[in-house]
């Protein structure tokens, strides 16, 4: 192989992986390395970057310029053996569970430039190769399955296996280092793909926390401070009886509705499915997008009747000329499936999505909603938890799985921990069961108050 030809795959593949890089830095970078290929004496690298909850995409790429397995292994000066090559692979991975998490799926395209001669290789692929030294190319493409398994919070261990196909074309010469050209070799080539990899996620966790601190906590640093409305001193002679207006006389059946001198900010831990008149609209897993009616793993879920009513209180307030929306506030929620990070930034956009959903109704500027991302329900899973409890058991979980669930929960402080410790309660029957029901409770946005003020 040419130096300048290594030079300019090489360049071409830095190039991949810092773009890839600078997108991974807000999305949760991984980088692996191949430990099957370094028993080969094969140097590679391996980039993933998630796009979604359940998607990601990545390139694995290998580098080998000295001609045996190893660069102190100089053989013998009639050993015709050599196996020079430079390898890219990007690949597709779907994951069920989520994104680095379980089994996952895929397909690959492969490209690799070779220089090969002498050498035996198993399940009798290139068999060519053991009497005539090839140098050419080979284009494919495959498909892989494999499981992921974490075991730290930075580094993953990975398995998988896969078969790939492709077409391979290849000056051969004579079985010397300068032999003779014989011609062309062409055709198509089975390829098998395995892989035992140790991953690192030196990025993802550590931005993690951070967007954590800033989107989950937010109520902490980001809430405006609380407005206290001081009502002017009034000198009357006579003391006024006032005629309520339409919004007082709503919000007298309707704890939704409270006067702007009565706001408090939403706080870490409160229990949203508590608030006395919020209206909750429940959304697919991983999604973000209003809907009227969505399908959950138990069953149809209709959002239609409160959505209706959040769009009619909303209205009355605005079509009553002595009242005035002071505030709205809207909070969003997700259940503790995948990773932290990517769940607080989803809470965060369903909250924004009912806002949104609201504004394409009515015309109310955004400074009169306060938007929050409550990250991960862990308290409102908490309250559901011993509710069932208290009821002797319900949503498929028994007492004794009940007391376990929130035991993980009361003395378990690391959340990462305590996500893992669910899973793997009871064989990870508490926490499949709690996927097929309860967590479709935790994907939500409230309508956790309107705050009028009353025209003076």
């Amino acid at each position: 192989m040419k130096v300048y030809n290594i030079l300019n795959k090489c360049i071409l593949a830095s190039l991949t992986i810092v773009v890839f890089g600078i997108y991974g830095r807000a999305q949760g970078i991984s980088v692996r390395n191949n430990l099957l290929w370094d028993l080969t004496g094969s140097p590679n690298f391996g980039i993933e970057i998630p796009l979604s909850e359940h998607w990601s995409i990545g390139a694995n790429g290998e580098l080998k310029t000295w001609p045996r397995f190893f660069p102190w292994d100089k053989g013998t000066k009639d050993d015709a053996r050599q196996w020079k090559y430079f390898t890219v692979v990007p690949e597709v991975r779907y994951y069920p569970e989520s994104v680095y998490n379980g089994w996952f799926f895929g397909g690959d395209l492969i490209y690799s430039h070779y220089n090969a001669s002498k050498i035996h290789l198993p399940l009798g692929l290139f068999k060519d190769l053991k009497d005539k030294r090839h140098q050419g190319d080979f284009y494919g493409a495959g498909l892989f399955a494999g499981r992921s398994w974490w075991i730290s919070d930075h580094f993953r261990i990975e398995a998988e296996a896969g078969i790939g196909a492709g077409y391979r074309k290849a000056k051969e010469f004579e079985c010397q280092h300068c032999g003779d050209e014989l011609g062309t070799v062409k055709g198509l080539q089975l390829v098998p793909k395995l892989g035992l990899n140790i991953a690192w996620n030196p990025v993802a966790r550590k931005k993690a926390k951070k967007e954590i601190t800033e989107l989950i906590n937010q109520i902490e640093d980001s809430q405006p401070p609380v407005q206290r409305v001081r009502t002017p001193e009034i000198i009357v002679q006579k003391p006024v009886e006032r005629q309520l207006t339409a919004v007082e006389e709503l919000a007298k059946n309707h704890p939704l509705l409270h006067p702007v001198g009565e706001y408090v900010p939403y706080s870490k831990g409160t229990v949203v499915r508590k608030m006395p008149g919020a209206l909750y609209v429940f959304y697919e897993q991983g999604r973000a997008e209003v809907k009227r009616s969505i399908t959950t793993l138990s069953g149809p879920r209709d959002n239609g009747p409160v959505i209706d009513e959040i769009l009619s209180i909303t209205e009355q307030i605005l079509a009553d000329e002595a009242s005035s929306i002071a505030k709205i506030q809207i909070v969003g929620l997700a259940s503790f499936e995948g990773d932290r990070w990517r769940n607080a930034s989803l809470s965060l956009d369903r909250a924004h999505a009912l806002k949104n959903f609201v504004q394409q109704h009515f015309n109310i500027p955004n400074e009169k909603f306060e938007v929050v991302g409550g990250g991960e329900a862990w308290a409102d899973l908490r309250d559901q938890l011993n509710d069932l409890l208290n009821a002797g058991g319900g949503a498929d979980l028994t007492v004794e799985e009940l007391k376990t669930a929130i035991e993980i929960i009361d003395t378990e402080k690391d959340i990462d921990v305590r996500e893992r410790k669910f899973k793997a309660a009871a064989g990870g029957k508490i926490y499949e069961k709690m996927h097929r029901g309860l967590f479709a409770d935790q994907r939500s946005a409230g309508y956790l108050r309107i705050y009028y003020d009353i025209a003076k």
